[in-house]
């Protein structure tokens, strides 16, 4: 499963950016895991997160630098912005949103069942991942990082079926 949904990611984020932002996007590297209880997540100035219920548990997050984050609001709205408060702060949230729903389309098949997405919930600073309710679930994860006019940012997932 770690290999189709960071190919769903991938993929969701090049289409965004081909059709929605019409910049250069760039995949860096990407990683996988499995994680029990203990799981954090990387750190990030901004970060917005859609949580996935149905066929997949877990959720999606976007994260980044404040830099990166102005970049790819600015490019969304096709204005520069000084702050991530306002307009910002929703295009940021709604690009995790499209990303979630990209990566839906294209793992509804393979989940099984209707993966379900809830609204996008906005972080600035740490954000913790809720814990697993059952103790013995154990989530997988993947980590997918790319490149935005020389500024990063990372679209993670962590899930179980």
């Amino acid at each position: 499963m770690h290999g189709d949904m960071l190919a769903a990611i991938r993929e969701s984020v090049h289409d965004i950016a081909i059709t929605m932002l019409a910049i250069d996007i760039v995949p860096q590297e990407n990683e996988a895991q499995d994680f029990e209880s203990s799981y954090e997540p990387e750190n990030s100035d901004i970060s917005a997160m859609v949580f996935l219920s149905g066929g997949i548990e877990g959720g999606i997050r976007l994260a980044s630098t404040t830099s990166a984050a102005l970049e790819l609001a600015g490019a969304f709205f096709g204005e520069p912005f000084e702050s991530l408060e306002g307009d910002a702060g929703d295009a940021f949230s709604e690009l995790a949103n499209m990303v979630a729903g990209g990566v839906q389309t294209q793992l509804d098949a393979i989940a099984g069942d209707e993966i379900n997405l809830t609204p996008p919930e906005l972080f600035v600073g740490d954000q913790e991942v809720p814990k697993p309710e059952d103790e013995n679930v154990i989530y997988e994860s993947v980590r997918q990082r790319f490149e935005v006019a020389e500024k990063d940012f990372f679209v993670e997932a962590y899930f179980t079926l």
